[in-house]
């Protein structure tokens, strides 16, 4: 089992998402989310499964 990801690293990565969207910057949003938010959010849920 891979490393516990934590609340912050999460509310990081939404926040950097959120806000390429509101600055009109969709390709480096779309990146983010393609690049990060999945994988983050796929491992945060294998470490509350694994706990």
């Amino acid at each position: 089992m891979g490393a516990s990801i934590t609340y912050d690293e999460v509310a990081i990565k939404l926040n950097e998402w959120y806000s390429a969207i509101k600055k009109d910057q969709i390709t480096d949003a779309e990146f983010l989310k393609a690049d990060s938010l999945l994988d983050f959010r796929h491992d945060l849920m294998l470490s509350y499964v694994g706990n």
